[in-house]
């Protein structure tokens, strides 16, 4: 490897750490671009100097196989050739295997340390940016700026879980440190009054415990007892906020016993998913493709003020109108290859860890897409591709010799 090379890669691994685990709160929707713009750099090195082959292996295979066989549902379901360009939202996917190789070659020891600081970084800038646009929006709810309060409190929330990872990679008083993740990005979350987020918590609070207890050694009544004061603590603030907040006990109630939903923004979900669902009804082989989405939902919709929507904030039912049974099959595929793939990543002193972080992006991806877009938003599946790449890549340890 040349010089230049070297510096290039060097460059690359810190630029990708620090975009992903802390300034993609901050710099919002420019994030997947900047992090494509190096994946496809790497992508041509990698061609270039033939060491694309090591791609040639399950992590990158799976995801290449994901979007080869949506470009294909795409393609056949496609009216103009325009259709099939939806690909390109998932395109963070292919630059999973470039992004992958070079933090695998360019590992530290402590990288699942880095890694940790970095996203404990993000939870507490997550804090900091919804601090400031509270104050410049006087405390209303907006989302201006590069970034929607939605995928903020997605965001937050994600980085504060993986933050943990540094309670069993860390030594010392930094291990009590990492704790601050879950709750600063809960508080994100809380801060931009966003409810669709707050179904993750409880199950990411659940895997973190068995996580802490089982890496630190704690005793499972003080875990326990900790993990119910948490979840105690985060639903007393919820409900004090009192407005759309206070309303989720009334709507969780509503929707189980079958009653009348009154709450406008829920009764627009039910309304998205009852339209959506009749669409995949429509074709439930390969879909109506990823450009008519809501053309194919439109006709089914109650509220044709929802008519102006670009999907239908689920990933579940998008993946079904795009794609059918097939597009069913690669949703499931997505959010079960983090978890698959930590399985088969190498029995190391990390392994623990990796597990772990897998976990939680599969936790998250599926709580957080019942209620809005995470694959196939250029935002969410660049983050998506890029942590898991970091997780299986550069949180590993070196071989004897490197």
């Amino acid at each position: 490897m040349s010089a230049l090379r070297d510096r290039i890669d060097g460059a690359a691994v810190w630029a990708i750490l620090v975009l992903t685990l802390s300034l993609s709160v901050v710099l919002g929707l420019l994030t997947p671009y900047m992090l494509v713009a190096i994946g496809v750099i790497l992508l041509v090195a990698r061609l270039s100097d033939g060491t694309w082959r090591q791609a040639l292996t399950p992590a990158p295979l799976t995801f290449l196989s994901i979007v080869l066989v949506l470009l294909a549902c795409f393609a056949i379901t496609a009216r103009q050739p325009g259709d099939v360009l939806f690909i390109f939202n998932f395109v963070a996917l292919v630059l999973f295997a470039p992004i992958y190789l070079t933090l695998g070659d360019r590992r530290p020891a402590n990288g699942a340390v880095i890694v940790a600081r970095l996203a404990l970084l993000g939870a507490l800038l997550s804090v900091v940016v919804m601090l400031v646009r509270i104050g410049y929006m006087g405390g209303r709810r907006s989302d201006a700026g590069l970034i929607g309060v939605i995928v903020l409190a997605n965001t937050a929330i994600i980085l504060g879980f993986l933050a943990l990872i540094g309670a069993a990679a860390d030594r010392g008083f930094w291990r009590l440190v990492y704790l601050l993740g879950p709750v600063a990005g809960v508080s994100a979350e809380i801060l931009t009054k966003s409810r669709g987020p707050l179904m993750a918590i409880a199950p990411l609070a659940i895997a973190a415990a068995i996580f802490l207890a089982r890496s630190l050694r704690i005793n499972w009544w003080w875990v326990t007892a900790g993990l119910v004061a948490g979840l105690a603590a985060t639903t007393m603030w919820v409900m004090s906020l009192g407005g759309r907040m206070a309303k989720l006990p009334g709507i969780f109630y509503s929707m189980l016993s079958g009653d009348f939903v009154r709450d406008r923004t829920a009764e627009f979900r039910l309304d998205l998913y009852q339209a959506g669902w009749k669409a995949f009804q429509e074709a439930p082989i390969i879909g109506h493709g990823w450009a008519r989405i809501m053309d194919a939902s439109i006709p089914h919709l109650r509220n044709q003020e929802l008519a102006d929507l670009p999907q239908l904030h689920n990933d579940f039912l998008d993946f079904a109108v795009a794609g059918g049974i097939v597009g069913i099959a690669c949703y499931v595929a997505l959010l079960a290859a983090p978890i698959v793939l930590g399985l088969l990543s190498p029995r190391d002193g990390l392994r623990r860890v990796r597990l772990y972080g897998c976990t939680v992006i599969t936790i998250a991806y599926f709580f957080d897409g019942l209620t809005d877009l995470m694959f196939g938003f250029e935002f969410h599946t660049a983050l998506y591709a890029v942590i898991l790449a970091i997780l299986l890549g550069y949180c590993r340890e070196r071989e004897p010799g490197r």
